[in-house]
């Protein structure tokens, strides 16, 4: 079902979504940022590469206020971005990539 590349693509987007979120920047910059280093990558790839960073701050952190603000944002950043996937594919682009989601955004103004 997934090729290797993808899968590897994966945790690639993985450990810079932690690296980024370790940064503390605001969501808009975080999503900004992991999109912009992964132009060629699937939107749902990278909604599933921040859902498995969000559980590993979950499991590394366990119940601490500041592992659960990390993983909140994750999990956030992730279902906005699977909101956006789901627009583009209702606007005709069948898998959109984080390069399709950058341009939306723009146009869009947000």
């Amino acid at each position: 079902m997934w090729g290797a590349m993808s899968l590897e693509r994966i945790d690639k987007i993985t450990e810079d979504a932690l690296e980024l979120q370790g940064l503390g920047l605001p969501d808009s910059n975080f999503m900004d940022r992991t999109l912009r280093r992964w132009p060629r990558a699937e939107g749902l790839e990278i909604c599933f590469a921040l859902t498995q960073a969000a559980a590993a701050v979950g499991r590394v952190f366990d119940q601490s206020a500041e592992g659960g603000q990390a993983q909140g944002q994750l999990y956030r950043a992730a279902a906005l971005l699977a909101a956006d996937v789901l627009a583009l594919q209702r606007l005709g682009i069948p898998v959109p990539r984080a390069a399709d989601i950058l341009q939306f955004w723009a146009e869009e103004g947000t």
